[in-house]
């Protein structure tokens, strides 16, 4: 009867065959399968990165002296083979564990398998990593991971490092791929330096991972130090982000795009910053948002530290800036709702400490002074005050504007349209004729000194006459006039 093979090709002679050579058989046993079974190290040296359908091969001899009965693999590339490598070990009805090691060039990642090549049943192994790998055999082989990412690692029974991760894998424990091009959830296999490896965590995907574009998402992220986006962390920074703009026409370095859910009743923010001191500290500055100018090596028409867009009108009451009352600050201490600290230019330029450049109306509730730290009444100006240059008029009729402060007439008598008193309470108008004309208001709705009695006159046909009239909100009042 002829001899057999066990699963790592040791033959098994028949009783009664090979008389006068066993010693030969057995040697072959010992030195060439035996020792490379267990102590065996190659250096498999690859040409091409193959395929999935056409792959490199790893063969478990039987009765011979093979590669693929030595177990420590360490697979090598003179050059960068231009791809992922493919390497199948044959039979795959192998039964096995190996220590493998990509040494392949150009950083290239190894694809390990047995059987017809899938993701599922595939070790991806990282280039300059070693790894523990078992096949199975099966009738459907699979290729598994057993402990990955081990370069440098000592081991006694546990992981030497606690809290350190293996390769993220799926739900069937498979090593997720770096081609896939959608998102899967991944489970890391976590370690500890008390209890080695913990139960893979199945049963959510509250963690998922797309590796051909490199974008991971979790329900929650906590993190215990400092978090580098685009470089390390910055000391002192708990988020730098140092990554460049880019990647669209209109891009963000920070984008909050949000939908406020049913469950939020009261209040929500964009953004909010709630910062304090602990009791030790003495600052100089808090600052809860600053905008700082960097290096300009190109060019930009409009700079802008804070914008608040022209959509923003879909509440009830919209502000694009809001300082609540601050009514209770304490003696001592001063509280701003707006403060500007903008000098006079002097490189050149133009500054404005505050420039309102829309039609809308503008409005201030407390008393407003100009020149002056603490204004007694609603408008006190410390200084000069200029109004719209006096306007000359020189024709019959003439209707008011509503920039207009100073008319004088000139030759020709005028009946002049005053705006309506209701529109323009309190609003004051300075009149002279030059000539001996006659000026008189379109409607009866000027009171003249010494009578409460509204008529039209305005001005009498004699030179320099002059009058100034407010509007009391019903008529036109003369204040004064000579």
């Amino acid at each position: 009867m002829a001899s057999t093979y066990s699963n790592l090709g040791i033959e098994l002679i028949t009783t009664g065959e090979q008389a006068g050579s066993w010693g030969t058989t057995t040697n072959s046993n010992f030195n060439s399968i035996i020792d490379n079974a267990i102590v065996g190290y190659v250096k498999v040296t690859l040409t091409t990165a193959g395929t999935s359908g056409s792959p490199n091969t790893l063969n478990v001899a039987s009765g011979s002296a093979s590669d693929g009965q030595k177990r420590i693999i360490e697979v090598y590339s003179a050059s960068d083979l231009g791809g992922d490598v493919y390497l199948q070990i044959t039979p795959a009805t192998f039964v096995g564990y190996y220590f493998v090691r990509n040494s392949l060039a150009g950083s290239r990642s190894l694809r390990i398998f047995q059987g017809t090549y899938s993701v599922g049943n595939t070790v991806l192994l990282a280039n300059g990593y070693d790894a523990v790998i078992r096949c199975d055999g099966a009738a459907t082989p699979i290729v598994s991971l057993v402990l990955n990412n081990i370069q440098g690692t000592a081991f006694s029974g546990n992981a030497a490092t606690a809290t350190t991760a293996t390769n993220a894998t799926n739900a069937t424990n498979t090593a997720i791929t770096n081609d896939a091009a959608t998102a899967v959830a991944v489970y890391p296999t976590w370690v500890t330096a008390n209890t080695g490896n913990l139960p893979q965590k199945t049963t959510s995907a509250s963690l998922s991972f797309v590796p051909s574009t490199g974008v991971l998402s979790v329900t929650g992220l906590v993190a215990s130090g400092n978090i580098g986006l685009g470089a390390s962390p910055l000391a002192g920074s708990n988020f730098y982000n140092s990554k460049n703009i880019t990647g669209a026409t209109s891009a963000y370095a920070n984008n909050t795009v949000a939908t406020i859910q049913s469950d939020v009743a009261s209040i929500a923010a964009g953004y909010r910053t709630v910062i304090g001191t602990a009791s030790s500290v003495s600052l100089n500055t808090l600052y809860h948002f600053v905008a700082s100018q960097g290096t300009f090596s190109g060019s930009t028409s409009a700079q802008i530290g804070f914008y608040s867009d022209s959509n923003l009108i879909g509440s009830v009451a919209n502000y694009g800036f809001l300082a609540a009352n601050t009514a209770a600050v304490t003696a001592g201490k001063t509280a701003y709702g707006f403060f500007s600290n903008v000098n006079t230019p002097t490189g050149g330029g133009a500054a404005w400490g505050f420039y309102a450049n829309g039609t809308a109306n503008n409005y201030f509730g407390g008393n407003v002074a100009i020149g002056r730290a603490t204004p007694t009444v609603s408008l006190d100006v410390n200084g000069a005050m200029a109004l719209g240059v006096p306007l000359l008029i020189n024709g019959s009729t003439y209707t008011v504007a509503v920039t207009d402060s100073s008319l004088r007439f000139i030759t020709t008598a005028c009946t002049v349209d005053l705006p309506a008193a209701a529109s323009f309470s309190g609003r004051i108008l300075y009149l002279t004729n030059v000539t001996a004309i006659a000026v008189t208001s379109a409607s009866s709705n000027v009171i003249p000194l010494g009578s409460n009695t509204a008529g039209t006159a305005i001005l009498a046909a004699t030179a320099g006459k002059f009058a100034m009239i407010q509007s009391n909100g019903t008529n036109w009042i003369t204040m004064m006039a000579n």
